[in-house]
């Protein structure tokens, strides 16, 4: 009975539900930035692979070159649900201070030529 007791876990129902947080000290000493234009997303039912590399291509003729792949981050679900839950907040915190994000890149290049 006791082994049977600590085989199970209790998960919480909710957000709301679970305990409450603790500050999280973060070491940022080793970090190094990138700057990525470019992202490509995969995964398994385990696991989601998002590969960032540089785009060069846009708005340019000619050959294309391949998009060149720099860093490749594999995240669990879990947190890539939580990753999901803040992109969203900050892409409306920023469409509510400087308006929406036009994605389509020929809709952008008119807008800005007409600006200038």
């Amino acid at each position: 009975m006791a082994s049977e007791e600590a085989g199970k876990r209790r998960f919480p129902a909710s957000e709301t539900e679970t305990a409450p947080a603790t500050p999280v000290q973060v070491d940022t000493t080793d970090v190094v930035s990138s700057y990525s234009n470019w992202c490509r997303l995969h995964g398994t039912p385990e696991e989601l692979v998002f590969d960032f590399g540089l785009y060069l291509n846009e708005g340019q003729a000619g050959p294309r070159q391949p998009v060149k792949i720099s860093h490749r981050i594999v995240v669990g679900l879990y947190a890539a649900k939580r990753i999901l839950g803040q992109l969203h907040q900050a892409i409306a915190r920023h469409e509510q201070i400087f308006g929406p994000l036009e994605m389509d890149p020929q809709k952008r290049a008119e807008a800005a030529h007409s600006r200038s």
